[in-house]
């Protein structure tokens, strides 16, 4: 198939995960997800959307689920050049002073989103009135 000036191939592969559960008597188990992705590998670029890579060539076309990623633009080489401005405000520091900021950074939202335990994906729900 091609998309835009790209020949593309196709991948597929299926991807099994846990089902939705309403309740714990629910035994309906995983459920096979197909996922379909069109590469080209005249962009030899083993990357796409998501997760998704490891194909030989760039990822332009992903469908899974109910969803379908397509890829509308492709800008090679350009010719402006991209300007990145170096910041003009803020405080140097140095590589041990950034790891002691992240640490408590880190500490200071796993008490804000009230995930001290340090185990597993949680979550906090409040309701205020």
């Amino acid at each position: 198939k091609n998309i835009g000036t790209y020949t593309c191939y196709k991948a597929t592969t299926e991807q099994e995960q846990d089902a939705f559960k309403l309740d714990e008597a629910d035994t309906s188990g995983k459920t096979t997800t197909t996922v379909t992705a069109w590469y080209t590998p005249q962009i030899p670029v083993s990357n796409g959307p998501d997760e998704f890579q490891g194909l030989p060539g760039l990822i332009l076309e992903l469908s899974y689920d109910s969803q379908t990623i397509l890829c509308s633009k492709v800008l090679l080489n350009p010719t402006k050049q991209v300007v990145i401005k170096e910041p003009s405000s803020g405080t140097t520091v140095t590589q041990n002073e950034f790891d002691a900021i992240t640490i408590k950074k880190m500490k200071e939202m796993e008490s804000q989103y009230g995930r001290d335990d340090g185990e597993g994906n949680s979550f906090k729900i409040e309701i205020r009135n």
